[in-house]
């Protein structure tokens, strides 16, 4: 702090003799008044890339600033060339640092860049959508030979909505379903008699979805998507309980 304070009073005078205020000085060094002024209080120490531009304003050698008083002797052009070369040398490592600094700053946004611009052009999938009319038409011979339609009214905020199951274009059952957290749709049933029935369905990538109705495990009805809107048919089956048995029983 005393080598501060000692190179402070030096500058203010220095300063002085030159006529200059602190603001003056500060212009030419490109600094602001208040970091002159804070050498000269002895607060603080020029940064070693202003030594040399310091100096220079002031008339004053290096080692005069380093020590803090001007020498009544000027020193030799070999102590001079000496402090200039520690400065120089002080200027390199700060600038190789400074190099070292950047690099590693450009590096990690580098990686940073790498990992972010994936995710900025990357949009992520829309949710999966039940709505619309889907229709399984059996082949020749295929058992059963059921004709199945189905109809998925638009879900609300929660992913709930409610859809109408057709066989053979007879309404015979609705309920609701649920959109799954794995992109699949849970329905809830319930025929005529107030009976529950529960079945999944698994979409595929081409529009289809895959319903697995509870009396036939083994066979998955692979229904092709017909339209983006439901199709109601508006009636429903005479025979419903023969449906039952035979096609749609209940989970027990």
């Amino acid at each position: 702090m005393q080598t501060y304070e000692k190179t402070g009073e030096l500058i203010a005078s220095a300063r002085r003799e030159k006529s200059l205020t602190q603001k003056q000085l500060a212009s030419l060094l490109h600094i602001s008044d208040t970091t002159v002024s804070k050498w000269e209080r002895g607060k603080g120490f020029p940064d070693v890339s202003l030594v040399e531009p310091l100096c220079n304003a002031l008339s004053l050698s290096v080692a005069a600033l380093f020590g803090g008083e001007q020498q009544e002797v000027p020193p030799s052009a070999a102590v001079e060339a000496l402090a200039a070369n520690m400065l120089e040398e002080t200027l390199a490592q700060r600038r190789a640092h400074q190099r070292q600094q950047r690099t590693v700053f450009l590096v990690a946004l580098a990686v940073v860049l790498l990992i972010a611009l994936p995710l900025l052009f990357l949009r992520a999938e829309a949710p999966p959508s039940l709505v619309g009319t889907y229709q399984y038409q059996p082949e020749e011979g295929s058992v059963p030979f059921l004709f199945l339609s189905l109809a998925v009214d638009w879900p609300d905020e929660d992913g709930c909505g409610t859809y109408s199951l057709y066989a053979d274009s007879r309404l015979v059952e609705e309920g609701t379903y649920i959109t799954n957290a794995d992109g699949t749709f849970t329905l809830f049933g319930f025929y005529s008699d107030g009976t529950p029935r529960m079945f999944l369905l698994t979409p595929d990538k081409n529009g289809s979805i895959r319903l697995l109705l509870s009396g036939c495990a083994d066979h998955p009805f692979l229904l092709d998507k017909l339209a983006d809107i439901p199709g109601y048919i508006g009636y429903t089956y005479g025979d419903e309980e023969e449906y039952r048995i035979k096609l749609l029983p209940p989970l027990s």
